[in-house]
């Protein structure tokens, strides 16, 4: 089997915990995914730069913004199914104020998608660490616990670019990409490679600020990663359901309530990672993400 290349989105998010977002996106299906999204804006009407913490409990269901996230998610949740494609995972667009159903994808997308929850926001990480490193660490923590989860050696990865959303001041973001990059060649496994050319980029995802048609790309799926990773966040710890937020978000749910490790016979299989990680007694715990107990009814499995 040929090694796929992907491209590696990354956000973070330090609400209630620091929360690390990694979207993979095969670079064969890549303009395929950017043209639905680029679809929904249109159909939306929303074309400027979208966040899942800019939707506030205030907007209504015709906000353009509002119709533009949860189009979105539906689009990522199908991107998400890696077998089984009978079984047909639907998306929508707008159209003339109306939800153009589509009962699948034309091309199997497979991108994956890795949550890494730090419980504490690093506050019980170990004495004499910087921001800057307390963020490396559960970085390269999540991004590889999720390759190793989601690749073998059946299932090969090949990496082309690592976007990251750029924080930190530049001497700071420069150092700690060198350590990342440096760690994840010292310790990857065999099915794990690079292209040649590979780079660790750090970007705005801020379109509205961007000239370049690649890096303005790259933008939108900087963005797509914010909006999956804000939904989980959303429904795992804070599921308000009078919240717009919480309607539009239902194609997420699913994802919280499978087991991924129960998952093999899944049409998702191999498609996502959720993962809280926490320290107890000076030593490193880890778990699968779950919903907020009695905080929601029963939700669906995925098939």
């Amino acid at each position: 089997m040929l090694d796929t290349v992907y491209d590696i989105y990354h956000d973070e998010s330090k609400e209630e915990a620091y929360w690390h977002g990694f979207l993979f996106v095969p670079r064969v299906q890549r303009e395929y995914l950017l043209s639905l999204l680029q679809q929904a804006r249109d159909g939306a009407g929303w074309q400027k730069v979208i966040s899942y913490k800019d939707i506030s409990k205030e907007m209504g269901k015709n906000s353009p913004r509002v119709q533009l996230v949860e189009s979105w998610l539906t689009i990522a949740v199908a991107s998400l199914q890696q077998q089984k494609f009978h079984k047909k995972t639907q998306f929508f667009i707008w159209k003339n104020h109306k939800k153009n159903w589509f009962p699948c994808l034309e091309n199997p997308i497979k991108c994956k998608f890795v949550v890494f929850k730090e419980r504490d926001n690093h506050k019980k990480m170990f004495k004499g660490l910087d921001k800057m490193k307390k963020i490396e660490i559960t970085m390269r923590m999540g991004l590889l616990g999720g390759i190793h989860f989601l690749f073998d050696i059946n299932n090969p990865l090949k990496i082309g670019n690592l976007v990251i959303d750029k924080f930190g001041n530049g001497e700071d973001l420069r150092r700690m990409i060198k350590n990342l990059a440096d760690y994840i060649i010292k310790k990857k496994r065999k099915y794990v490679s690079f292209i040649q050319g590979a780079k660790i980029i750090p970007q705005n995802s801020d379109h509205e600020k961007i000239f370049s048609y690649q890096k303005k790309d790259d933008s939108h799926l900087l963005q797509l990663c914010d909006i999956l990773l804000g939904a989980v966040r959303f429904i795992s710890y804070n599921p308000d359901i009078s919240h717009i937020k919480y309607k539009i978000s239902r194609s997420v749910k699913d994802l919280l309530q499978k087991n991924p490790f129960e998952m093999r016979k899944s049409r998702f299989a191999k498609g996502f990672s959720l993962t809280e990680a926490w320290i107890e007694n000076g030593e490193w715990k880890f778990d699968r993400l779950k919903l907020k107990e009695n905080s929601v009814h029963q939700l669906p499995l995925l098939t």
